[in-house]
């Protein structure tokens, strides 16, 4: 079993614009849930209360967005880029990502550390299996990077932060012949396959490879939510999270009333 002393560097990205949206949401959640630090990485904020703010000063990061142009993955190169220069720099053994519009809802534990922080693991992720036969990538091993891990210490680190920023510097990964888009999560699939082969194996967090929206599905499911592009705009999503907090303190030590709680409170979100 794992322990919770262990240090943990902890990182999203958002613009202004974003953070307005829901990255606040994000940002009050893990305030009130996780009593650690918060980094966010942003083009153009300078400040939020409680949060150490990093601006981007990538020079790659400007020549890959001039290269993928409006391409609906723009927004991901942030992500990219964010979690390359966290990775490099991180000064703890473990670099955890969290998507800005992922929820904190639960205080972690023993129990999450087990499977987020896993010894002798490169990464623990989502697993999912790409399910279109779009140009043949039907099976595909891909992933949901909304939540994901990375262990910085291990004889493979570097070489996996070494791929993942080739991968963009290139371009490689808007070849279409070798990759189904630009998306962060293809990268990270082929920086874990490669660790795999030289030994260092990563955490499946996901029983279900066929889900694509799999955080429900799995233990993180306890601990957070991830409120995807169809549901940004809804204007109860704050009151939401803080009445799963509430729950989650409240009823922690009772699993089946906490449960039955979740399930109300959701659906009367979901029923509007």
């Amino acid at each position: 079993m794992e322990t919770m002393d262990r240090q943990i560097t902890i990182i999203t990205s958002m613009n202004q614009e974003y953070y307005d949206l829901i990255g606040r949401i994000l940002v009050d959640s893990f305030q009130q849930t996780w009593g650690q630090k918060l980094i966010v990485y942003s083009e153009d904020m300078d400040n939020i209360n409680g949060v150490e703010v990093r601006k981007f000063q990538s020079k790659n990061l400007n020549d890959y967005l001039d290269h993928i142009g409006n391409h609906r993955s723009r927004g991901f190169t942030y992500k990219v880029f964010a979690w390359i220069d966290a990775a490099r720099n991180c000064d703890t053994e473990w670099l955890l990502w969290l998507d800005a519009d992922s929820c904190c809802i639960r205080k972690p534990d023993t129990r999450l550390y087990d499977v987020l922080f896993p010894n002798n693991h490169i990464c623990s992720y989502m697993k999912t299996i790409m399910y279109k036969d779009k140009n043949g990538w039907q099976g595909k091993h891909n992933c949901d990077s909304a939540i994901i891990s990375f262990n910085t210490q291990t004889d493979q680190s570097k070489t996996f932060i070494d791929e993942f920023e080739r991968l963009y510097v290139s371009k490689e990964i808007d070849n279409r012949e070798l990759y189904p888009k630009p998306n962060d999560t293809h990268a990270f699939v082929k920086c874990i396959e490669d660790a795999d082969l030289n030994g260092f194996k990563s955490y499946n967090l996901n029983p279900n490879d066929q889900s694509l929206s799999p955080i429900k599905e799995t233990i993180l499911g306890e601990y957070f939510r991830h409120f995807k592009a169809g549901r940004k705009d809804k204007t109860k999503i704050q009151g939401v999270i803080n009445k799963l907090i509430s729950s989650t303190n409240k009823l922690k030590d009772s699993p089946t009333a906490l449960a039955k709680r979740i399930e109300r409170v959701e659906r009367r979100f979901r029923n509007g």
